[in-house]
C-alpha cells in the first residue's frame, strides 16, 4: 500500500488484454481503520501527546483527527517535520480523508525554511454540483477527494490541521473522530514516482499497451516503446492527479492513441519522443467531465519539446480542457503529414482551434 511500482525491462508482446495493467488504489477504494498496524505502531497522531524523533524513519504516516471528545466548537494543531541533511526534501501525499458531516476544516502545509504555503488542503461537506453551485452531501460519513501530493522547498515543513464541528455535541454522531486525515511523509531529492517504467515494450496487445488508473502522485516513462497495440491508446494514464514525465519513448501504430492522458490537473512533460502512425491522435490530453478522488494543486500544465509526430491519422496533438485552465508549451518539435491538425486545442469558451 505505501510502495512504488517498477516495471524495468519488461517485453508485453500479443497479449489478449492489455499488455500490463496498473490500477492504485485512491480515496474510498481503500479504508485506514484505526487498529491498522501502520498506523498503531508508525503513525504519528498531529493532535496528540508525543512528539516526533529529531531523526524520523522515512516514510511514516502522519493523522491529523480532532484529539478527544470535546464541546469546543473549533481549533487546530501544528506538527513541524525535518530531515537532517539539508539538502533532501519531503514529499507529502494524502492517503485517506473522512469526515462528519458537521464537521470542516482545512489542512495548511508551508516549508518552513522558505517561508512558502505549499498547499491548502480543504476538508468540507460541500461540492460542486451538475449546475456548478455549491450543494450539501447527503448526511453520513464522507470520504473526501484528495488532493495531489506535494513536495517541500527545502527540508523543513510545518503541518496545520484546523477544524470546525458543531459545539452541541461532543462526538460527532456520523463518525466519532468528526475529522480524520491521514497522510505519508517521505524524503527524497525529488518527487518519488510510484510507477517508474524504464526500457521496456509493450507490443501488438489487443488491448492497451500499459493502462495506468488513479494515479496519485507521478509517473515517469523512460525509453520504452509503445507499438501496435489494439485498443484505445499505446499507453494511457485515467483518473488520478498525477503529474506525468515521458522520455525518450515511441508511441507508433497504436489504435486511436499513441498517448491518451486524462487526469484532473497536474504537469505533464513529453520529451524527445516520437509519435508515428497511430491510427488516430498521436498525444491527446483532456480534463476528464466527471468526478474523480483526487484533485489537484493547480491546472494541467503540458511541456512537449523535442518531439516528432509524423503520420498520424487525426491530429499530431489533441489539447481539450473541458472548460478548465489548461497551460500548454509546445517547443522545438515538429509535426509532418498529421492527417487532420499539427496542433488542435478545444475550448467551450472560445471553440476550436488549429496549429
Amino acid at each position: 500500500m505505501m510502495g512504488y511500482v517498477r516495471l524495468m525491462n519488461v517485453i508485453a508482446l500479443k497479449n489478449g488484454g492489455n499488455g500490463a495493467r496498473v490500477r492504485f488504489l485512491s480515496g474510498p477504494q481503500y479504508h485506514w481503520p484505526e487498529e491498522t498496524p501502520e498506523l498503531v505502531h508508525q503513525a504519528q497522531w498531529l493532535c496528540r501527546p508525543g512528539a516526533i524523533p529529531a531523526s524520523p524513519v522515512f516514510p511514516f504516516l502522519v493523522v491529523a483527527e480532532i484529539p478527544v471528545a470535546t464541546f469546543q466548537s473549533v481549533g487546530e494543531c501544528e506538527l513541524i517535520v525535518s530531515s537532517d541533511q539539508p539538502g533532501q526534501v519531503l514529499t507529502i501525499t494524502l492517503f485517506e480523508i473522512l469526515y462528519d458531516p458537521m464537521a470542516t476544516g482545512y489542512l495548511e502545509l508551508w516549508d518552513m525554511l522558505s517561508d512558502e504555503r505549499i498547499a491548502l488542503w480543504a476538508i468540507n461537506n460541500r461540492t460542486i454540483g451538475d449546475d456548478g453551485q455549491r450543494t450539501h452531501r447527503v448526511l453520513r460519513v464522507n470520504s473526501a477527494q484528495l488532493y495531489q501530493g506535494v513536495s517541500s522547498v527545502k527540508n523543513t515543513v510545518r503541518i496545520r490541521f484546523a477544524w470546525q464541528k458543531n459545539p452541541d455535541q461532543a462526538i460527532c454522531s456520523q463518525f466519532a473522530g468528526c475529522l480524520r486525515a491521514v497522510m505519508q511523509i517521505g524524503v527524497g531529492d525529488t518527487l518519488l514516482p510510484e510507477l517508474h517504467v524504464e526500457e521496456s515494450a509493450f507490443v501488438d496487445n489487443m488491448q492497451h499497451g500499459l493502462l495506468v488508473e488513479r494515479p496519485w502522485s507521478y509517473v515517469r516513462i523512460v525509453r520504452s516503446d509503445f507499438v501496435g497495440n489494439q485498443y484505445a491508446a499505446g499507453l494511457k494514464v485515467v483518473n488520478g492527479s498525477a503529474d506525468l514525465f515521458v522520455h525518450n519513448c515511441t508511441f507508433a501504430e497504436n489504435e486511436q492513441t499513441g498517448l491518451n492522458v486524462s487526469t484532473i490537473g497536474g504537469f505533464k512533460q513529453i520529451n524527445q519522443s516520437v509519435f508515428d502512425g497511430n491510427r488516430g491522435h498521436g498525444l491527446s490530453v483532456w480534463n476528464p467531465d466527471t468526478a474523480t478522488e483526487r484533485r489537484s494543486n493547480e491546472p494541467i500544465r503540458v511541456h512537449v519539446h523535442t518531439t516528432e509526430f509524423h503520420e498520424n491519422w487525426w491530429d499530431g496533438i489533441q489539447f481539450y480542457n473541458s472548460c478548465s485552465d489548461m497551460h500548454i508549451l509546445v517547443n522545438f518539435s515538429t509535426f509532418k503529414r498529421n492527417g487532420a491538425s499539427g496542433i488542435r486545442t478545444y475550448s467551450c469558451v472560445y471553440g476550436e482551434k488549429e496549429v
